[in-house]
């Protein structure tokens, strides 16, 4: 499977969103789910153009390496359907107190990412 796109959020105070977009995937030869395909294009992903004018994931993933930002990353990984772990997210950021401290944590990180 070919990466389509990495979104990257660093958290401080404020949160810094990249969203990077590759190239190699192709939408006419490559294995795919349609209704992720579809979901993409309606967040206006063009499959043509990121062929002629996107990053080479080759190439990122080496600089990415080397910045050695990637090991002082904490990484949450969140699914196509937007469903986060809280578990490990509570599990991460030591959140702990009931439902109701938990519910405010999600909210505010939640606000922070949109």
């Amino acid at each position: 499977m070919k990466l389509i796109q990495l979104d990257l959020t660093l958290f401080d105070e404020k949160a810094i969103s990249w969203k990077f977009n590759f190239r190699e995937f192709g939408v006419d030869k490559d294995l795919q789910n349609s209704d992720s395909i579809a979901l993409l294009k309606r967040q206006d992903i063009d499959f043509s153009k990121n062929k002629q004018a996107r990053i080479c994931s080759f190439h990122f993933a080496k600089l990415f390496v080397a910045s050695e930002l990637s090991m002082a990353l904490t990484w949450l990984n969140q699914n196509p359907t937007l469903v986060f772990d809280m578990k490990q997210i509570m599990r991460i950021h030591r959140v702990n107190g009931g439902h109701d401290r938990v519910a405010e944590f999600e909210c505010r990180v939640m606000s922070l990412s949109s």
